[in-house]
């Protein structure tokens, strides 16, 4: 029996993306949308850098944030 040493990968989307990361940034993108301004501003701005992660030095955002991310992933894992 031989091993094909070939491993089909799927095409990245005309974005550049894998199609998986286009589901998470898709489903990112509709649920930070449909937030108050107020919280997609806390989303996208006050964050920090470090070692290439983003961080959000306020606790409560922080928190706000690991909700919201749990949102993104159960959009993109199950309704796409």
């Amino acid at each position: 029996m031989s091993v094909s040493k070939e491993v089909k990968q799927p095409l990245p989307t005309p974005t550049g993306l894998s199609p998986m990361a286009a589901k998470y940034e898709r489903a990112y993108n509709e649920v930070v949308s449909a937030l108050p301004k107020g919280q997609q501003k806390r989303i996208i701005e006050n964050f920090e850098m470090v070692s290439g992660h983003m961080t959000y030095p306020n606790r409560a955002d922080r928190d706000m944030v690991h909700e919201v991310m749990k949102t993104v992933i159960l959009k993109a894992e199950n309704d796409y």
